[in-house]
């Protein structure tokens, strides 16, 4: 198997939808180990472990928790505030776009969602991440 781009980030991919779950997975494996959740719940189980995501990605219609309350939970906990999300639904409507980035998401994406796109976009994420990680620890080191 070919190595991933970011071997040291990951991504939670966060919908109840077999076939898009199965897109996303395939779009995202080459750049990042990928997790998934196919509820809200298990999406901040995930989040709150010793090894959670470096990116989120959500769906807005999740069973339970949906998308915006699963984003609000992550931006409310100190633990969680800094893991992007990105939403990547097929229901997104203006307002609900402006409620997603108000509520603190790095981005939102409509399905269908062109590949190349999303990969471009996540691959952005991971290397927000990373060089947030590089100068905390360059801060922390001084």
């Amino acid at each position: 198997m070919k190595a991933s781009v970011f071997p040291w980030g990951s991504v939670l991919v966060t919908d109840d939808d077999p076939a898009s779950v199965s897109l996303l997975v395939s779009v995202l494996a080459p750049l990042s180990r990928v997790r998934v959740a196919v509820s809200g719940e298990r999406a901040l189980e995930i989040c709150r472990s010793p090894d959670p995501p470096s990116v989120v990605l959500l769906d807005l219609h999740l069973a339970g928790l949906d998308g915006f309350e699963v984003c609000a939970h992550l931006k409310a906990d100190p633990t969680t505030a800094n893991i992007p999300v990105v939403f990547v639904t097929g229901a997104a409507a203006h307002a609900d776009e402006e409620r997603c980035v108000a509520l603190g998401a790095a981005d939102v994406m409509s399905k269908p969602v062109g590949v190349g796109l999303l990969a471009l976009r996540v691959r952005h994420q991971l290397e927000l991440v990373r060089f947030r990680q590089q100068a905390s620890a360059v801060g922390r080191s001084s």
